[in-house]
């Protein structure tokens, strides 16, 4: 939320605001988690890094995913769902089924 907000900046009048807030969160977060692991790191705590690391890693992906999704249906992020509807094929199990496209 932090790039988010800090992308935006030139856009939104309030971004200094919602960045700092954002900002809080994100060091109370990490500063949680790195407590947290070093305190009880033997005693397990590394299977929350390792949960914490697949998540991100997740995340990344998916974000991935939809550049590229994004680069295929023109370039553009905007219409990037109705340019991907229209490529596909959609199987309706009665008569009545619409494609929300």
């Amino acid at each position: 939320m932090c790039r988010f907000w800090l992308q935006r900046r030139k856009r939104v009048e309030h971004w200094k605001r919602q960045f700092l807030l954002h900002m809080v969160a994100l060091v109370l977060c990490v500063a949680i988690l790195t407590f947290t692991v070093a305190q009880k790191f033997s005693e397990g705590a590394w299977v929350t890094l390792l949960v914490t690391t697949a998540l991100v890693v997740l995340c990344l992906c998916i974000e991935l995913h939809y550049r590229h999704v994004a680069s295929n249906c023109g370039g553009s992020t905007k219409n990037w769902a109705t340019s991907a509807c229209s490529k596909a094929k959609v199987a309706c199990p009665t008569p009545s089924c619409q494609p929300r496209c």
